[in-house]
This record gives C-alpha cells, sequence and structure tokens, in this order.
C-alpha cells in the first residue's frame, strides 16, 4: 500500500528534488498571494456596487483556473513549448512552475526567472496599483468601472 508507493516515490528521486522545490514554491506562492492580494484591492477600490465587485473578481478567478489546469494538464503535454512559457507569466507561474519542476520539464534557473518576474511584477502593480486604489477609494462615481481605472493610472 503505502510503502510501496513511498519506496517508488523515493526510487523515482522526488524526495532529493523537494530540498530546493518547496523552499522555491513558497517564494513563489507567497509572491503571487501580494500579486492577487494587489489586484483584488486595487480593483475593489473602484466598484460602487455588488455588480462592479462581480465584474472585477471573474477575470481574477479566470486567472486561477487557467493556472490550475494547465499545471494539472503539463504532465500530459510534455515539452510543450506554450506551457513552457506560460511557467514565466506572473499569476500562472505560481502553480505552473512548482509543477513544470516536479516532472523535469523546466530547471531550477527557470523558476528563478518566473520568481524574477514575479518579483517585477509586484513592483509595477504596487506602483500604478496605489495610483489607482488612491483615487477609487473615495470616488463613488457612476462611471463605466475600467473608464475610471484607465483614468486614474494616466492622472499621475
Amino acid at each position: 500500500g503505502l510503502s510501496s508507493v513511498f519506496s517508488s516515490l523515493s526510487s523515482a528521486g522526488v524526495f532529493d528534488k523537494l530540498v530546493y522545490i518547496i523552499p522555491l514554491t513558497i517564494v513563489l506562492m507567497i509572491l503571487s498571494f501580494v500579486a492577487y492580494s494587489l489586484i483584488a484591492g486595487v480593483l475593489a477600490s473602484m466598484t460602487v456596487n455588488a455588480e462592479d465587485f462581480q465584474q472585477v473578481q471573474t477575470p481574477i478567478m479566470i486567472i486561477c483556473v487557467i493556472s490550475y489546469y494547465l499545471s494539472f494538464m503539463s504532465s500530459m503535454f510534455e515539452g510543450s513549448l506554450f506551457i513552457k512559457i506560460m511557467s514565466y507569466v506572473p499569476l500562472i507561474s505560481c502553480l505552473l512552475s512548482p509543477a513544470l519542476l516536479i516532472v523535469g520539464q523546466i530547471g531550477i534557473f527557470d523558476v528563478i526567472i518566473s520568481i524574477v518576474i514575479m518579483i517585477l511584477f509586484v513592483l509595477v502593480l504596487s506602483k500604478y496599483g496605489l495610483r489607482v486604489y488612491k483615487v477609487g477609494i473615495l470616488n463613488y462615481s457612476t462611471d463605466g468601472l475600467w473608464n475610471k481605472m484607465f483614468k486614474a493610472i494616466k492622472k499621475e
């Protein structure tokens, strides 16, 4: 039963990989959590009613679902250039990069590139997101949600 699963995992070398996979995954997850939180907070600051809030949350949830399914199916499409490129995309890399690293389709260097891209994404999101948040948090106008956001980005 369970002992045969552990023996097959150890013979495949999975436990040796976990020493560096777990820390890289934790860093990527924390950065992704910060990015998702920033996006959700900034977009929520622009909403004035429940319909706008649902409009804002839907793209975030779609990105999460895409990330989940790509990581789930990554082992089926071994060597896929599309999936490898998607492992660098912020918000998707948090689930996809560790999965690809475990199955051996990418290396540590690729995950580090994903982490650097996530750091840059969080910094850019902070810079422009805070502008939108500052304008949007006290803005109760009924203009279109996306129009308010683009006006706030252009303002500074």
